[in-house]
């Protein structure tokens, strides 16, 4: 008997998830993957929705989104209870008006993406040159990976470690005409973890990977490998 209402259990469990992810097709979002900060208010609101609608509850608009077949943001009025959904796209501007919150859908690690902040670390495996692989994370509207501080840095450590690769592509090049290391969004480093000093010019060693160990070394540009790419959660 324990063993017939075992079975029966496990099935009525497994219908109930076939279900709830039938409702959004193929996205494997559940009900509280959304995700906001103080970082991700008082920006722009998008303009034009997928749908502008009043709710009663927060829940009540994170479900609207859940149930929405191209819904992955939502920007909510705490004061008017307004809820507007919509699709995230290269360029979408975010919330502008003050009395809205943006929510967006988090990614998971098991889809590869790292939160960090406001953005994921994604690693790619594919063998490629450096230039070739930001051509690559650009295609998610983001770049290879600036590292600013010590907390992204040991992530990117941490990736490395669980998926045992040595090395991988990061965001930072040796600028010629400037005669100094750069960050791929064009910011000054204020942060850097390198194996030595690498302080002197670097015609031929002009890119940079992150190693299993958390360090930096500076390799030719031309060298494959896998690479860390930053993308925007929104």
């Amino acid at each position: 008997m324990d063993s017939l209402c075992g079975s029966l259990w496990f099935q009525y469990t497994a219908m109930v998830l076939v279900i709830l992810m039938g409702l959004r097709g193929d996205v494997i979002a559940i009900p509280g993957t959304f995700f906001t900060n103080k970082e991700l208010t008082n920006k722009k609101l998008p303009l034009a929705g997928l749908l502008v609608t009043r709710v009663i509850s927060d829940q009540s608009c994170m479900d609207k989104c859940y149930k929405h077949e191209e819904c992955d943001a939502y920007a909510l009025s705490p004061l008017s209870r307004t809820c507007v959904l919509y699709k995230v796209e290269p360029g979408t501007p975010p919330v502008r008006d003050m009395e809205f919150n943006l929510y967006v859908r988090q990614k998971t690690k098991d889809e590869g993406y790292y939160t960090y902040k406001t953005d994921y670390l994604k690693l790619n495996y594919l063998r490629m040159n450096s230039k070739d692989a930001q051509q690559e994370c650009e295609r998610e509207n983001g770049r290879l990976v600036a590292i600013r501080d010590q907390g992204l840095n040991d992530l990117g450590k941490e990736v490395l470690l669980s998926h045992v690769l040595f090395k991988a592509f990061i965001g930072v090049h040796y600028d010629a005409k400037e005669e100094k290391w750069i960050l791929s969004d064009g910011v000054p480093m204020t942060f850097e973890q390198w194996m030595y000093n690498s302080t002197r010019a670097h015609e031929k060693l002009a890119c940079t990977v992150i190693t299993i160990d958390g360090s930096w070394r500076e390799v030719p540009c031309s060298d494959r490998g896998a690479s860390f790419c930053q993308i925007p959660m929104f």
